[in-house]
């Protein structure tokens, strides 16, 4: 069983819309830094990672900043397969450096999406870091790679068994 890690880090990430201007980029929003921030310009905005397979998931993290006096709202959702989304749960950030942990036990998923629902203050929806606590490639029923070469190869020896009977 492997150690669980950010399976968000770095993986292929799309949004519903995104602030001119590259300091605010989509890739902002799992690169690892708590310190860049993906922009979507506007409430309503979604970003969503894509995991590149299900896997089992056990802690959504959301890391942002506001300035003085506003606060954002948000929800976070999760999806096996970018169609059908189950809430996590949502909260406010308020004024300054804010994250919010969501355990997700016994939960799987392959996409994991932020959406703002309001801000007040200013009219920006950002994300500084979203992060995927989690075992990568836990896809229920996918073969090992020695199933498929047994598979295989039992494939071919019945093929050569049928020729020389024949």
């Amino acid at each position: 069983m492997a150690a669980p890690t950010n399976l968000a880090l770095d993986k292929p990430a799309s949004a519903s819309s995104s602030y001119a201007g590259s300091s605010y980029a989509i890739e902002q929003g799992n690169d690892g830094k708590l310190d860049t921030y993906w922009n979507g310009g506007n409430h309503q905005a979604w970003w969503q990672v894509d995991l590149e397979s299900v896997s089992d998931i056990d802690r959504i993290v959301v890391h942002n900043a506001d300035g003085p006096g506003y606060h954002q709202t948000f929800r976070v959702t999760i999806s096996s397969d970018g169609q059908q989304w189950t809430d996590v749960g949502g909260a406010t950030g308020t004024s300054g450096t804010w994250s919010f942990g969501f355990d997700t036990p016994d939960q799987t998923a392959r996409h994991v999406r932020y959406t703002t629902l309001g801000d007040g203050g200013c009219d920006w929806a950002t994300l500084g870091e979203l992060q995927v606590i989690g075992e990568a490639g836990t896809t229920p029923g996918a073969p090992e790679p020695a199933m498929l070469l047994l598979t295989a190869a039992a494939l071919a020896s019945a093929a050569l068994t049928r020729r020389t009977r024949g």
